[in-house]
């Protein structure tokens, strides 16, 4: 929990991100606004916890309560993490076009294929870098194309070093031209030593399809998704609020299976 003198600016953040919306949110947030608020702490939370496009949108319909320097700033957040969505995007079609022409199938799952399952919209949702799943068998393939592609893995290991990590291990980051980490590629879910296992071939077999900027491909079911989200946040003790946000939206999509979940 963030600190008491962070309290105004956090529950303005909170009401922000929350699955309430229309005239009881607006309503919300002008009656929050009425305290003192430091807008460019919000603004840096919303940053470090993922949800900076998120409070764009919520505060878009409020903006008068904003000043116009502080607004000025959260635009300028707001175009700079949307320049950003539509890097990677271009630079997933790449490499997706890529795998295609190899015959290498891979599920981007985190990042822009979950800001289109979930948020219709690759700008509601702050980028990071592109996550891939693969089979572990396509590993050697995968590193090749993507090294043809200008990646170079992130930590340089011996080839004896890389099949250890192969088999104990569960992903391998990659750097590209424009920063480090920039392509994480994932043989499963989460290291070995978890309790919870993923069967990696049923989840290619359940995929379903997604537009990502206008280019069609494969990304995980609604029902997968939670699962691997859900996974993801308690790995990492549920650190950021935008994992919550996520998983919110994933329970609320018409198409998930909760029969199948149970």
């Amino acid at each position: 929990m963030p600190s008491p003198t962070l309290e105004s600016e956090w529950s303005l953040l909170l009401a922000a991100c929350s699955e309430i919306s229309g005239q009881e949110k607006t309503d919300r947030l002008r009656h929050l606004s009425q305290q003192p608020i430091r807008w460019k702490v919000v603004f840096d939370l919303a940053e470090k916890h993922g949800t900076l496009p998120l409070l764009h949108r919520a505060l878009n319909a409020v903006s008068d309560i904003v000043s116009p320097p502080d607004w000025l700033s959260l635009q300028q957040r707001y175009q700079a993490n949307l320049h950003k969505a539509l890097f990677l995007s271009r630079e997933l079609i790449r490499i997706m076009d890529r795998f295609s022409t190899l015959g290498i199938e891979a599920i981007p799952y985190k990042g822009l294929a979950l800001a289109e399952v979930v948020y219709g919209d690759i700008a509601l949702r702050q980028s990071g870098d592109i996550d891939l799943l693969i089979r572990r068998q396509d590993w050697p393939r995968v590193r090749d194309a993507v090294r043809d592609l200008g990646y170079k893995p992130h930590l340089a290991l011996s080839p004896a070093e890389e099949q250890a990590n192969l088999k104990s291990g569960y992903e391998c980051a990659f750097d590209g031209a424009a920063g480090p980490n920039l392509l994480e590629v994932q043989w499963a879910v989460q290291p070995r030593f978890y309790a919870a296992d993923f069967d990696m071939n049923r989840m290619f077999q359940r995929a379903v399809s997604v537009t990502v900027a206008g280019h069609a491909m494969k990304t995980l079911s609604a029902e997968d998704l939670l699962l691997v989200l859900s996974a993801h946040a308690a790995k990492h003790v549920w650190g950021r609020l935008i994992w919550l946000c996520d998983i919110a939206r994933t329970m609320a999509l018409p198409t998930l299976n909760w029969n199948w979940i149970g």
